[in-house]
C-alpha cells in the first residue's frame, strides 16, 4: 500500500474500489501512519482526492500521536489538499468552525447560497423527469414521416440510442455486410457474426431524430422538457446492475412497450441501447 501512494498509483485504488479489505481503514506504513494521512504527508494529492470519494473509508481515523488527516492539514498549512476535505467532508466541523478554517488556510469564504436561489433549484429538480408519452408521440412523428420517404426500403429495426432514435433496413443492412466483409473477410464469415453485426446499432444507417430536439433552454442557461438530460447522466455514470433499473432506463423501456403496443412498427427487433465505456 505504501508503495502503491509513494508512486502515485491511483491505477492501484481504481481496480480495487470494490475491495474494502485491502486494509486502507487500517495502519499500513512502516511508521504506523493509516493510509490517509500517509498519503497527505507525502502530498500525493491525487491518492487524497480518490480516497476522499471512497465511501468506507475512516477519515477520522488518527496516528500514534493522535493526529488526524486534518489535523496534518492544518499544521502544515496546506491550502490545496484544505480545500479538497472542506469541499469533500460534509461534516467537518461546524458552521463557523469551517469559516475559521478557511481563514487559517488562506481560502476564499464558502459561496452563500440565497433561500431563493436553493427553492428555484428545488423546483427545478421537482419539474425534471422524462415525459413517455410526450417522447412517444414524438417518436410516432418522426418514424412516420421517415417511412413516407423511404416506402422502397423494408425495415427491421428500431432503438433508442442515448437521446437518438434510429432506424436500420435491410437493404442498408446489406451494403454495410458487403462493405464490412470486403475490408475484414474474416470478421463476418459465420451467421452468428452477421447476426451481431445486424443488431449492432452503431453500424445502423439512419439517425430518425433525437429526443432533445423537444428540449429548450430556460433562462439560467439549464435545458428544460420531456428528456432529462440530468437523469440520463446519472444513469450513464452508474453501474451495469443501476443501469438496468434507472429512471432512464425505465422511461425509455416504457417509450419502446407504448410503440410496440401502437404497433408502429409491426415485426420489428427493438432495441434499447447500453454504453459502456
Amino acid at each position: 500500500m505504501i508503495e502503491t501512494v509513494k508512486n502515485r498509483d491511483i491505477e492501484f485504488f481504481i481496480a480495487n474500489n470494490n475491495t474494502p479489505g485491502i486494509g486502507i481503514k487500517s495502519n499500513s506504513s512502516k511508521s504506523g501512519d493509516p493510509i490517509l494521512i500517509y498519503a497527505i504527508k507525502t502530498k500525493s494529492i491525487t491518492i487524497v482526492d480518490y480516497l476522499l470519494n471512497t465511501m468506507w473509508l475512516e477519515r477520522t481515523i488518527k496516528d500514534q500521536n493522535g493526529l488526524s488527516a486534518w489535523d496534518h492539514i492544518l499544521q502544515a498549512k496546506d491550502s490545496y489538499l484544505g480545500y479538497l476535505f472542506l469541499e469533500k467532508v460534509v461534516l467537518l466541523g461546524t458552521e463557523e468552525e469551517r469559516k475559521k478554517y478557511r481563514i487559517e488556510l488562506g481560502l476564499p469564504e464558502e459561496k452563500e447560497t440565497s433561500s431563493f436561489e436553493t427553492q428555484e433549484k428545488e423546483n427545478h429538480k421537482n419539474k425534471q423527469g422524462f415525459e413517455v408519452d410526450v417522447l412517444t408521440n414524438f417518436a410516432i412523428q418522426k418514424i412516420t414521416s421517415f417511412a413516407k420517404d423511404h416506402v422502397d426500403e423494408t425495415f427491421y429495426g428500431f432503438a433508442i440510442d442515448t437521446s437518438y432514435i434510429k432506424m436500420n433496413s435491410v437493404e442498408a443492412f446489406a451494403k454495410t455486410l458487403e462493405e464490412y466483409q470486403l475490408k475484414w473477410p474474416n470478421n463476418y464469415d459465420t451467421p452468428e457474426k452477421i447476426q451481431k453485426l445486424k443488431n449492432n446499432v452503431g453500424d445502423w444507417k439512419y439517425t430518425l431524430a433525437d429526443f432533445i430536439e423537444t428540449c429548450n433552454e430556460n433562462e439560467d442557461g439549464i435545458m428544460e422538457g420531456p428528456f432529462d438530460e440530468e437523469l440520463y447522466d446519472k444513469h450513464y455514470n452508474a453501474n451495469d446492475l443501476e443501469q438496468k433499473n434507472s429512471e432512464y432506463s425505465r422511461a425509455m423501456n416504457l417509450v419502446l412497450n407504448n410503440l410496440i403496443e401502437k404497433k408502429i412498427f409491426p415485426d420489428f427487433n427493438s432495441f434499447k441501447v447500453e454504453h459502456n465505456y
